[in-house]
């Protein structure tokens, strides 16, 4: 287990960390205080990348539905991949989705989610900023991982958003799972993990990119199209 934090001038920015690990147990500890955020070093099932990620159309998609907790394992995200052409890969997608649905309840202990799974070909949240969320896990099947700052960087980028170290800025790898807090954590005093979407160039292959948030989403983008109850 490693922990990734920097230090900062600001009190609650010194104290933050980002704590990754091999285990899906390491998740858990977004209930520590001092963590803005989690990561689960994993792979996945390489089928996801052989039979999905090679056929993800160019247009671009994203599909979302509202989760109660209380039903969520007998609530399958079909709809999620409805884009999608059948394969061991969808199928090995939609059992990977599931599986962190159910980690997200273990970890959030919420009423509900709002679940999104997007096949991403611009760079619409390219500029580093906040989630206007409690909790929110991101995961990156296909293309470049999410980026995000180091603690330690954040009370800097708050006084200007230009102004934070490069070497600052990380990147989660393909398949790795992040569960961050956002703005409206009632541990975190405004703070949270600051992140972007990694930079789409024109002929760049398309992200495929899962979601889940505690709240209807975050600052920097649209919100998601009708949600449907499950």
């Amino acid at each position: 287990m490693s922990d990734l934090s920097a230090s900062a001038s600001s009190a609650t920015a010194s104290r933050a960390r980002v704590v990754a690990a091999s285990s899906p147990t390491v998740l858990l500890r977004i209930a520590e205080e001092r963590s803005v955020a989690t990561i689960w070093q994993r792979s996945f099932d390489p089928r996801i990348a052989r039979d999905v990620a090679p056929a993800l159309p160019r247009n671009g998609f994203e599909d979302g539905m509202l989760v109660w907790s209380h039903t969520y394992r007998s609530s399958p995200l079909d709809a999620l991949v409805s884009k999608l052409a059948p394969s061991d890969g969808r199928d090995a997608l939609l059992a990977d989705m599931q599986m962190l649905l159910g980690r997200w309840f273990a970890c959030a202990r919420g009423a509900h989610a709002y679940v999104s799974l997007a096949s991403v070909v611009g760079s619409s949240c390219n500029q580093l900023h906040l989630d206007n969320v409690g909790l929110r896990m991101l995961t990156t099947y296909a293309g470049a991982g999410t980026e995000w700052l180091s603690p330690g960087e954040t009370a800097a980028w708050k006084r200007d958003p230009c102004c934070w170290r490069p070497e600052g800025l990380h990147r989660l790898e393909t398949g790795h799972v992040v569960l961050m807090k956002g703005a409206a954590h009632p541990h975190c005093e405004g703070e949270g993990l600051v992140h972007r979407s990694p930079r789409h160039e024109t002929g760049d292959a398309p992200r495929l990119l899962f979601r889940i948030c505690d709240g209807e989403y975050h600052l920097y983008r649209p919100a998601l199209p009708p949600l449907q109850q499950s």
